[in-house]
Parts: C-alpha cells; structure tokens; sequence
C-alpha cells in the first residue's frame, strides 16, 4: 500500500468500493441496497451500456446516463 489515507490494490482500485478511475461518476446516488439501484438503473439511458461492478467489501455500482448526464448509483450492504 502506498497511500494509507487513500488506499489502492495492484491494479490502481480504490479498496473496499473496488472502482477505479472512470468507473464511476461526478454524481453519485446512494441507495439502501442492490436491489434499489437496479431498479433505479431502469431508468438510465440504454447507451452506452451501464458498467456494473460489485466489490468483495459489499459495494454494488452501477454507472451510466441519464438524459446523457454521468450518474452512478451505488448501494452498500453492511453485515
């Protein structure tokens, strides 16, 4: 680890939300859990197509458009 205060894996993740530059968006909608932001991701424009991604920590993201401005929705589940 080569920044304890913003911490990255190997391939240049950030740890525990597991995105990386691009992968997420400027603005950012929490929600309660992973069903929300998939029902929240219906109405996101159709292209380009939404990237998906679920962390090992329980972070699930989805980032698109909407009305072709970058969103990302991003839900947590903590056990």
């Amino acid at each position: 680890m080569k920044n304890a205060n913003f911490p990255k894996t190997d391939d240049g993740r950030v740890y525990y939300i597991g995105l990386k530059r691009g992968e997420v968006a400027n603005r950012i909608l929490v929600v309660e859990d992973p069903e929300s932001a998939r029902k929240m991701a219906d109405l996101l424009d159709r292209t380009p197509k939404p990237f998906i991604f679920e962390s090992n920590k329980g972070f699930f993201t989805i980032t698109g458009r909407y009305k072709n401005v970058p969103v990302s929705i991003v839900s947590i589940i903590m056990v």
